[in-house]
Formats: C-alpha cells, sequence, structure tokens
C-alpha cells in the first residue's frame, strides 16, 4: 500500500513540473506578444502624433506635405475611373490616340488633349476681326483719355516751371559775368527741365498708379481702333497744355522782382 501512495505522489510531483515547464513558455509567449502589438500601435500616426509632427514643420514643408497629400488623393480618385474617361477608350496600348479627334472633342484626363486647328482659326477669327469686335462706349473713351492727360499735366508743369527758374537763375549769374541773352538763357533753362523730365518719369508713372486711375478694360483691337487714337492724342495734348500753363506759375514772382528792382534804381 504504502508503495502504491510513493508511486501517486510521485506522478503528481512530475506532472505538477510538467504542467510547470510548459506554462511558462506560453506566459512568455503572451508577454511578447502583446509588447510587438504595443509597437506596432506606437508606429501607427494619429491625430494627435500628426498634430505634433504637423507643429514641428516649416510653412515651405506644410506646403509640399499638403501637396503631395492632394497629388495622391487625385491619383487614387482618377484610377478608379480609368476605365470610364473617354481619353482611355481613345488611346492604343502604345498611349497614342486611336482616332484623329474632331471639333469639340476633349480629354477629361488632361493626358490628351489637343486642340483642333480649326477650333484655333475660329477664335483667332472672332477675336482678331475688328468688324465682330464693338467700339468702345463714351464713358471708355474718356477714362482712355484722362488716363493719358495726367502724366502729361505733370510732365508740362516740371517743364515749363523748371525751365522758367533755371532760365533766369543763369540769365542773373551768368548774364553778370558775360553776355548773354535771354532766350539763350531759356534755352539752357530748357535743356535742365528735359533731362529733370527724363529722371522724372518713372516716379510721374507710379504717382499716377498710386492716384488709384486703372485704364479701361479694353481689347488690343479696341486700343488699336481710330476713336481710341483720337481720344489718347486729345488726352495728351490737353494735358501738356494744362501742365504748361500751370508751370508759368514763377511769372508771378517775377512781376515783383522787377518792380522791386525798378524801385531800387529809381531811388
Amino acid at each position: 500500500m504504502s508503495s502504491i501512495t510513493n508511486r501517486m505522489w510521485r506522478n503528481t510531483v512530475c506532472m505538477w513540473e510538467l504542467s510547470k515547464i510548459k506554462t511558462v513558455p506560453t506566459f512568455s509567449r503572451l508577454c511578447t506578444t502583446a509588447s510587438i502589438s504595443e509597437q506596432q500601435e506606437d508606429k501607427l500616426l494619429t491625430k494627435e502624433k500628426a498634430r505634433t509632427l504637423v507643429m514641428n514643420l516649416t510653412n515651405e514643408e506644410r506646403e509640399n506635405l499638403a501637396w503631395c497629400l492632394n497629388h495622391l488623393e487625385s491619383e487614387e480618385i482618377k484610377a478608379e475611373y480609368r476605365g470610364q474617361l473617354a481619353g482611355f477608350r481613345w488611346r492604343s496600348k502604345f498611349g497614342r490616340p486611336s482616332k484623329v479627334p474632331g471639333l469639340g472633342d476633349v480629354d477629361p484626363t488632361g493626358s490628351y488633349c489637343p486642340l483642333p486647328e480649326e477650333w484655333i482659326l475660329k477664335k483667332y477669327e472672332e477675336t482678331n476681326n475688328a468688324e465682330t469686335v464693338p467700339e468702345p462706349t463714351r464713358a471708355q473713351l474718356f477714362r482712355v483719355g484722362l488716363q493719358n492727360a495726367i502724366p502729361f499735366i505733370m510732365f508740362g508743369f516740371l517743364d515749363n516751371s523748371v525751365m522758367l527758374i533755371c532760365g533766369e537763375s543763369i540769365e542773373r549769374t551768368v548774364g553778370a559775368v558775360i553776355t548773354i541773352s535771354t532766350m539763350a538763357a531759356a534755352a539752357i533753362g530748357n535743356t535742365f527741365s528735359d533731362i529733370l523730365g527724363i529722371g522724372s518719369s518713372y516716379y510721374v508713372e507710379q504717382l499716377v498708379i498710386r492716384l488709384g486711375l486703372k485704364p479701361p478694360n479694353l481689347t488690343p483691337i479696341q486700343l488699336d481702333m481710330t476713336c481710341s487714337r483720337r481720344a489718347a492724342n486729345l488726352g495728351r495734348t490737353l494735358g501738356v497744355t494744362l501742365g504748361c500753363f500751370l508751370g508759368m506759375f514763377p511769372l508771378l514772382f517775377k512781376k515783383d522782382v522787377d518792380e522791386e528792382s525798378e524801385d531800387e534804381d529809381n531811388k
């Protein structure tokens, strides 16, 4: 009886040891699987990680990332309709069109979209035919003349005023040393005014732009019409005339100076 009991005890101990040995690898295997799943979860790009990544990028890098995402999305959408678009039905397997496109044929994919020559010729004739283009309205012609008049007002003002001021100064200074006529002094003053006009042309144009005067929305054919050219020339003529009259203001002060010099001579 004792021998049977001893055998049963030994068998129980052996079975317990065997079960212990088998459960250890199973437990370690479960721990390893859990660690691998945690590592895979760490590698996933969640919303928080994506936000952190975007916050660490520069503006240029963000634009590049957004462009890549939009490009990938458009390529996926294009791949979904690859067999349905007309552009792929037109093409052969070598990437060439299977037929010559006619007037109005288009390729929605944008990979092959030639413009027929007859359509181009038709559009060219429509846009470049003076008979089909309407003439500018009176309001547009007025804006054309005003746009050309304002710069010439400034040019005329600078030309006349600088010529009078410089001519008078030259006549007083140089005329006191050598004999010089009034016309010669005026000619030299006109030289200075022309030089100043060349140097100030850029600033005059910038000033006109800052005033907010925009040219009318006319096509090149409309601007080349006779009425548009007449309006532009009339505006330039009136502008330079008004500018020259305004530039004669130094003569108002010259009269006072002449009267003072005459009074001194009489005394």
